[in-house]
């Protein structure tokens, strides 16, 4: 098994586990030719998203037509991630012009630890003022950390490439390529949680607009200290030993019983 920070990972480029509290270390490599692995390690969410998110090659295409009513569409994965923990895809913007309001249209990756946890995200967005860029984000309840540590833009020209996640202990780690088979570069460094990461999702997001986004998902490798279809073996109660005390328990028993026929006998 291939070690990460110095501890094991399971590596995927695709994922994983055949019932819920399966040990991270099995693992099924996903191809072009092995399309129904991702459809079940995956599910689509989002608008109209059974008609919007279509497998294409080995990923998604995500296809959301311009409007109002419109919005984040994509695909979330059915397991969970424990310790540290990677994802990340090679995109391609097919169709993404200019919005005309709204906060950008996008692309994008987001480890998802929950509502009352937060999220970390990495997104090639073209804004409403016809920006190029990666939108670094880590937002997390209750976090009081400087804007700067939790909203950053990266200016970029590039229409493909590859984006990604790396969670080591409580910082997100944000990574970029602009070619497909480049190796990934930081380009960004902010506070996180070290909580159990609910979902990774892959999304195409119109971003409060009615603009249409069309681009493709593929590519797509998680690695993670433990994935599970449930609750991390990390996070479950520990259970006791409690034999030991049964016996210790019997034993000092036996031992009094034992000292106090010696006393009557006397």
């Amino acid at each position: 098994m291939k070690r990460l920070y110095g501890v094991p990972l399971l590596t995927v480029a695709l994922l994983l586990l055949a019932s819920a509290g399966t040990p991270a270390d099995m693992v099924v490599k996903v191809s072009p030719s092995a399309p129904e692995v991702l459809r079940r390690q995956f599910k689509t969410y989002g608008y109209n998203h059974q008609q919007c998110v279509k497998p294409d090659k080995d990923g998604f295409r995500i296809s959301i037509p311009g409007g109002k009513g419109t919005g984040q569409t994509g695909a979330y994965s059915v397991f969970t991630l424990a310790g540290e923990a990677e994802a990340g895809c090679y995109y391609e913007l097919v169709k993404l012009p200019q919005p005309k309001t709204g906060y950008g249209a996008m692309v994008g990756l987001t480890f998802d630890a929950g509502e009352k946890v937060g999220r970390g995200s990495i997104q090639r967005v073209l804004t409403e003022k016809g920006e190029h860029g990666y939108v670094l984000e880590s937002d997390i309840v209750g976090s009081e950390a400087s804007r700067e540590n939790k909203y950053r833009f990266v200016k970029t020209k590039a229409k493909k490439g590859r984006i990604a996640l790396r969670r080591v202990g409580n910082e997100l780690i944000f990574l970029m390529t602009e070619t497909q088979l480049g190796l990934p570069e930081e380009i960004g460094r902010m506070p996180f949680t070290d909580k159990t990461i609910k979902a990774v999702r892959f999304y195409g997001d119109p971003g409060g607009s009615p603009t249409a986004v069309d681009v493709r998902v593929a590519e797509v490798e998680v690695k993670a200290e433990e994935a599970v279809a449930g609750i991390p073996k990390s996070e479950k109660p520990q259970t006791r030993n409690w034999w030991p005390w049964v016996l210790l328990s019997l034993a000092v028993a036996g031992g009094l019983v034992g000292w106090w026929r010696y006393r009557r006998r006397g």
